[in-house]
C-alpha cells in the first residue's frame, strides 16, 4: 500500500481535488508529476501523484493478433506501478516509479463519445494495473455508464484487491477484468509485489460471483527447466473456472527490447530470466530461438484447444511471424 501522497498544482481548482484532500489530508502539492524524484525508484513505488492528464486518454494500440470485431484502445487512466516485476517494461518508459492517477475525468467521458461508432476494446492496464489504480481513486462507478453499447471495458491486473468491484453503482455489463498469470514459482521470483497466483485466482472467482466476465494473459511464458509441468499445473486450475463467464484468453511468450535486457541486468543483476539464450528478431525484440517458441505455442494451443472449440477467443500476442504459431497455422488458432 502507498505511503506517501501527492497532487499536481494543475488540479487545484477541479471538484475532484478536494475530494482527495479530504480523503488523503496528508497529501502534499507537487508542480509536475513527470519530473517527480522520491529518493529512489525503491521508494516512489510507495507513491500515489494525482495529476491532470495532459494529452488523449485514449490511443490505438495492437498488442495482440486481434479481432476484427473490434477497434482497440489502450485508456491511460493511469501510469506507473507498485509492483516491481523483473521484466515489466514500465522500467524503460516511465520517468520514476510513483503511481499517478489521472482525475479530469470531463475530458475522459468526451473521447469515449467520439469512439462510440468503432466498437472499442478499451484496456486499462497497459501503463499501470488497473485495480490498484481503482483501489485509491475509484472511477468505475461513473465510468462503467459511459462505455458505449457494443464495447469492453477490460480492466487488468495482477492484484487481488477487488473490493471496490462489488459496487451496485458498477455497471458490469461490458466490462473484463482480466488478470495476468504465472506459476507460483514464476511469481514470487519474477513478479515482487504483486499479489500471489491463488489470490489472483481467488479474485477472479469473486468477480464472477460479483456479475464480471474474466480473462486470463498468460503472458509473458517463460522457458526454464519443467516448464510445460509448471504451466501444465497453472492451467488445470484454470481449467476449473465455469467457461460461460470466460471473455478471453491471451498468450504470448517473454521477449523485450535492448533497453529493458540492459535495465534489468542493473536492477536485477544475475537474476535467472536472461539466463536462457536469445536473438534479436525482426521486431527489434529479443526472444527465444524459434524452434523453442513453435515448441512452446503447440504445447498450448493442444491445451486450450478445447476452450477454443467452446467459442472462447484466443489471442496470441506479438509474435513478429505468427505463421509458426502452430503446426495449422495462426488461422487455425485465432478466434474472431
Amino acid at each position: 500500500m502507498a505511503k506517501y501522497f501527492f497532487a499536481e498544482t494543475s488540479i487545484r481548482g477541479l471538484p475532484e481535488a478536494q475530494l482527495l484532500s479530504a480523503r488523503y489530508p496528508e497529501m502534499r502539492w507537487i508542480d509536475d508529476y513527470q519530473a517527480f524524484r522520491f529518493e529512489s525508484m525503491h521508494r516512489e513505488k510507495e507513491c500515489v501523484i494525482f495529476a491532470r492528464k495532459r494529452g488523449p486518454w485514449m490511443k490505438p494500440f495492437h498488442c495482440y493478433h486481434q479481432s476484427t470485431q473490434y477497434s482497440y484502445f489502450s485508456m491511460d487512466v493511469a501510469e506507473g506501478c507498485p509492483f516491481d516485476c523483473v521484466y515489466c517494461y514500465l522500467q524503460t518508459y516511465l520517468n520514476h516509479g510513483a503511481l499517478v492517477l489521472f482525475v479530469n475525468q470531463e475530458d475522459l467521458f468526451t473521447e469515449l463519445q467520439q469512439v462510440k461508432n468503432s466498437k472499442p476494446w478499451i484496456s486499462t492496464g497497459l501503463l499501470s494495473d488497473s485495480l490498484l489504480s481503482e483501489s485509491y481513486f475509484p472511477l468505475l462507478p461513473q465510468l462503467s455508464h459511459a462505455i458505449p453499447d457494443g464495447a469492453i471495458l477490460e480492466l487488468r491486473s495482477k492484484s487481488d484487491q477487488v473490493r471496490s468491484l462489488n459496487s451496485d453503482e458498477i455497471e458490469r455489463r461490458n466490462i473484463v477484468i482480466s488478470w495476468s498469470l504465472n506459476p507460483e514459482q514464476i511469481a514470487e521470483r519474477y513478479e515482487f509485489r504483486a499479489s500471489p497466483l491463488k489470490n489472483r485466482l481467488e479474485a477472479a472467482r469473486l468477480a464472477i460471483e460479483w456479475g464480471y466476465r474474466i480473462g486470463f494473459h498468460f503472458d509473458p511464458i517463460f522457458y526454464f527447466q519443467n516448464w510445460k509441468e509448471a504451466y501444465r499445473n497453472l492451467i488445470d486450475q484454470v481449467f476449473a473456472f465455469s467457461t460461460d463467464r470466460i471473455a478471453f484468453i491471451s498468450i504470448g511468450l517473454f521477449r523485450y527490447m535492448p533497453d529493458l535486457g540492459r535495465t534489468i541486468r542493473n536492477r536485477f543483476p544475475m537474476h535467472p530470466i536472461l539466463s536462457e539464450e536469445f536473438f534479436l528478431d525482426i521486431d527489434g525484440k529479443y526472444h527465444y530461438f524459434r524452434p523453442i517458441r513453435k515448441q512452446m505455442y503447440r504445447v498450448f494451443s493442444e491445451w486450450f484447444k478445447e476452450w477454443q472449440d467452446k467459442g472462447i477467443p484466443i489471442f496470441w500476442s506479438m509474435e513478429p511471424d505468427s505463421s509458426f504459431v502452430a503446426p495449422a497455422g495462426r488461422d487455425a488458432l485465432y478466434s474472431t
